[in-house]
């Protein structure tokens, strides 16, 4: 794929991102009142009536209006979830990578530990225990991706450790605490940025796939509750999961895009500064 090309993807990445975003923002203006009302006939296919563009689900709600507050819950979701995942990643990667020795090994095994379970059973236990709520859903899967960024960190800071602008540090008394937050993590964010848009595009399926199985938050309506409650319609109404279910992909593309894009543009700039 040539460089102009790449750019391109990554500018459509944020274009649809963009979108996605301002439907969030403006669900209330758009659509005010509660999306799970019912506001006209079931089954109106998309374009069959000017008040549903997008048509109406089998209980007679907007498509449209539960795909604008949908992506706010998805979108939120993904955010919070991502924030919690880089938090622990990077603590844990990094008093892991800088320290090693008998800290490194413990830090390690229970990263390992962690990764033995499957990252989506284990956020179906955890909110089944705290009972299915936006904030359990964001817990759960904040707890549960943290482990490759922590990963990446760790071998990004044994890395840039031994490098001379570190062990300039070192010889001039910094503590570790600098050598940490000031020295080596502003030249470890390449990897960090990148697997933020790859937890979040994960944290977006996994929302989609709680809710598809009746664990998401009761009170919200989102794109797998959505998609769902579809599935009963899929053979009269396909279009009330396809709707949302393309709502989920154009997400995650966006993202994997946009963290392409990032990528290309920070490694050099950050090597640069390395260097330096």
């Amino acid at each position: 794929m040539s460089a102009g090309l790449r750019t391109l993807s990554g500018w459509l990445g944020a274009l649809i991102l963009l979108g996605l975003l301002l439907a969030a923002v403006l669900a209330d203006q758009l659509y005010p009142g509660d999306p799970l009302d019912m506001v006209g006939a079931p089954y109106l296919w998309p374009a069959q009536s000017a008040q549903t563009p997008l048509g109406t689900d089998l209980m007679g709600r907007d498509l449209a209006a539960g795909l604008c507050h949908g992506a706010r819950v998805s979108l939120l979701v993904a955010a919070a979830s991502a924030a919690i995942a880089v938090l622990l990643g990077v603590l844990v990667g990094a008093v892991s990578g800088f320290y090693r020795g008998r800290i490194d090994w413990v830090l390690t095994r229970v990263t390992e530990f962690f990764q033995t379970i499957p990252a989506f059973l284990l956020a179906i236990i955890l909110v089944v225990v705290w009972r299915p709520s936006l904030g359990s859903i964001v817990l759960a899967l904040g707890l549960t991706s943290w482990t490759s960024v922590a990963r990446l960190v760790r071998a990004e800071f044994l890395t840039l450790r031994q490098r001379e602008f570190v062990k300039a540090s070192v010889a001039l008394g910094a503590g570790d605490l600098h050598l940490i937050w000031h020295e080596i993590l502003p030249n470890a964010w390449t990897p960090v940025i990148v697997s933020t848009t790859l937890l979040m595009a994960n944290a977006i399926l996994s929302e989609a796939g709680l809710a598809f199985l009746g664990l998401g938050d009761p009170n919200r309506v989102s794109w797998g509750s959505m998609i769902g409650l579809g599935r009963d319609a899929l053979r009269t109404g396909w279009y009330m999961t396809a709707v949302p279910g393309l709502a989920v992909m154009l997400s995650v593309l966006a993202l994997n895009l946009l963290g392409d894009q990032l990528h290309r543009r920070l490694t050099p700039r950050l090597a640069r500064q390395g260097a330096r």
